[in-house]
């Protein structure tokens, strides 16, 4: 009688150990393709990181003023002999 009960047991015991067997294999699976995108989006992250800092150079050097004093050079600008500035009062209430 003690063999009846036991065969059942060993069946519902090695259904488990299947299924928790096959989850393992699914979930590694699913993680090491993770890990792959992973290592494409740091990568993609680095790329985009050295391209910001060149552009960011860049600017900096195209927003110079002796970039700027070069460019107006070559454009045909020329530097005042001297500089007129006109000073107007402000107004000290408006009248309506």
């Amino acid at each position: 009688m003690t063999r009846l009960i036991n065969k059942p047991f060993y069946l519902i015991f090695a259904l488990i150990i299947t299924g928790l067997a096959v989850a393992n294999i699914a979930t590694s699976a699913s993680l090491s393709t993770s890990g792959t995108h992973i290592k494409t989006a740091e990568s993609e992250i680095t790329a985009l990181s050295q391209e910001n800092n060149r552009l960011e150079q860049k600017i900096l050097e195209k927003s110079s003023l002796t970039y700027l004093e070069a460019k107006a050079d070559q454009y045909g600008f020329v530097k005042p002999d001297h500089i007129l500035s006109v000073a107007t009062p402000a107004p000290i209430a408006l009248s309506h």
